[in-house]
């Protein structure tokens, strides 16, 4: 009886110690909660079994379903947090929080969130995100929402604007299995009911158009993909086969130290072949150079 009126007197004390502490600190419920969740985090990835990382990967999320309720959720960085990834737009309006499950089979399952910021008359919203990506045929030109995206780990978000519309387009990892790994490139558009579409027929290439762009390569091989702010580019690795005879299988694709961009113009990704992407900062300004497409020879 002693033990039961401790135990409620502590709960009490701990109750009455958040109430107070929020009228001095509005992120104190979120820095109590983190110190917990920083835990679960990491059991999602380095736990041994495949029960104990579900059971922790679902009380991430219901904890995300909880805290991200309160708007205030936005404006807190979550840092402790290292096994997810949290980004958010320059404008301040959307961020999305991304975390992946791995699978007993070596695949993965991707969860998330996106919020957005309440401005004007539009109040405070966030969604949950549903990873379809197993059951999503020709991906490269659908729009996608949130109950059907394509989950990835997104690890940038570049804001850009065209004829008073805003265009969020992120760049992603997906571990994908054992053999093949992606990066990814899509596009996140907010309607006019203020709902999220993923995808946009915005990535014009040399032959097509594509509403979302895909990179695999080999499992042990690694590639960059990111964003020069300076020149507007999104610049990355051409990726190509080991032998020209292995074409199409992409556990066998790697990088051969030249590089390709999609630019922004006009509302489009426009890609750019053989860019100069050696030291940036000293080429800019600079045209492309020239660059010699080469075999990928693994080390």
């Amino acid at each position: 009886m002693q033990n039961i009126k401790n135990i409620v007197s502590v709960f009490v004390f701990f109750y009455v110690s958040i109430v107070l502490a929020q009228k001095t600190d509005p992120f104190e419920r979120f820095k109590i909660a983190e110190d917990s969740l920083s835990e679960i985090g990491k059991q999602i990835l380095q736990a041994e079994d495949y029960e104990v990382k579900k059971i922790n990967s679902d009380k991430l999320l219901n904890a995300f379903r909880i805290l991200l309720d309160d708007e205030k959720s936005m404006d807190y960085e979550f840092a402790l947090l290292t096994n997810v990834s949290k980004i958010i737009s320059d404008d301040k309006k959307v961020r999305l929080i991304t975390w992946m499950l791995p699978l007993e089979d070596g695949s993965f399952h991707y969860l998330g969130f996106a919020q957005l910021r309440k401005e004007k008359k539009n109040p405070y919203q966030y969604v949950e995100l549903f990873d379809k990506s197993a059951e999503i045929k020709k991906a490269t030109t659908k729009v996608l929402t949130p109950e059907e995206w394509w989950g990835t780990l997104y690890y940038a978000i570049i804001t850009s604007k065209y004829k008073r519309k805003n265009y969020y387009t992120l760049l992603g990892y997906d571990a994908n299995g054992l053999t093949i790994q992606k990066k990814i490139i899509d596009c996140l558009q907010i309607g006019n009911d203020r709902q999220i579409t993923f995808g946009a027929p915005v990535f014009i290439s040399e032959k097509k158009t594509e509403h979302r762009v895909f990179f695999q390569y080999a499992k042990d091989i690694s590639m960059s993909l990111r964003f020069n702010k300076k020149k507007k580019m999104i610049v990355f690795d051409h990726l190509v086969p080991q032998k020209s005879s292995l074409e199409g299988m992409y556990e066998f694709y790697g990088p051969d130290f030249s590089y390709d961009a999609y630019q922004w113009k006009k509302g489009k990704w426009k890609y750019v072949k053989d860019i100069d992407a050696r030291n940036e900062d000293a080429n800019e300004g600079n045209k492309s150079k020239k660059v010699e497409r080469k075999v990928f020879t693994p080390k």
